[in-house]
């Protein structure tokens, strides 16, 4: 049933993307001080023994954010193919489960059928043959439609376990895109502070704020986990 399940998943950011995060806000350090001092009418280099009036939050504009965002979006969609390959099998599976139990239901009716007009005729008989030959086909209908009334049963519960499955791939899909957003929240305000070093070495400041880009098109398209939309 494995491949009819999806199970949100953690994962790390790769090694290159933290690198790199890394070099570019330790490179970026001194024109963000710069570009602070500048919007905020603070003396650069800011002075040890000099007293400047801080803002409550500085938003960091940076490209590296932009950068994020796309890795974000990609790892988005390639969960995606996994959720939506999931999906697609439970999908499969119900439209067969479901045109077996119309076949069966129907077959069941036959035998009902079958046997209402077997016990009508049974009635009137009196050779003792006849009889004894249409008790045998009564008895073969009636163990026929509980053997096959009992398939039906086995066939609505696994329908209704893939339609189970169906609906818990959608809540794990939305644990999935949670758990990334977190571990994209966390790598964001790691930025901050590494390329807000400066800032906080000369003025103590630390409440950096900042933004991801909204997601992409492809994301949007795909977001709610609908497997149809993309």
């Amino acid at each position: 049933m494995e491949e009819y399940k999806y199970i949100a998943k953690d994962f790390d950011i790769s090694l290159y993307v933290r690198l790199r995060n890394f070099l570019v806000g330790f490179f970026g350090r001194r024109d963000l001080l710069k570009d602070f001092c500048t919007q905020n009418a603070i003396d650069y280099k800011p002075k040890r023994n000099k007293k400047y009036k801080l803002p409550e939050n500085y938003l960091i504009k940076h490209g590296e954010l932009k950068y994020l965002s796309g890795v974000r979006d990609k790892i988005i969609l390639a969960f995606y193919e996994h959720y939506k390959e999931a999906q697609d099998n439970n999908t499969k599976e119900c439209q067969r489960l479901s045109s077996e139990m119309a076949n069966l239901e129907e077959i069941i009716s036959d035998y009902k059928n079958r046997l209402a007009i077997s016990k009508k005729k049974l009635t009137p008989l009196k050779d003792p043959l006849e009889r004894l030959h249409l008790q045998d086909i009564i008895g073969g209908l009636e163990t026929s439609i509980i053997n096959e009334k009992t398939n039906l049963a086995n066939l609505e519960a696994s329908y209704n376990e893939h339609r189970t499955n169906f609906h818990n791939n959608i809540m794990n899909w939305e644990k999935q895109i949670d758990i990334v957003n977190n571990i994209f929240a966390t790598r964001k305000d790691t930025f901050n502070r590494n390329i807000g070093r400066r800032i906080t070495k000369y003025l103590n400041f630390t409440h950096f704020k900042s933004e991801y880009q909204p997601y992409s098109d492809s994301v949007k398209a795909i977001i709610k986990g609908e497997v149809n939309e993309k």
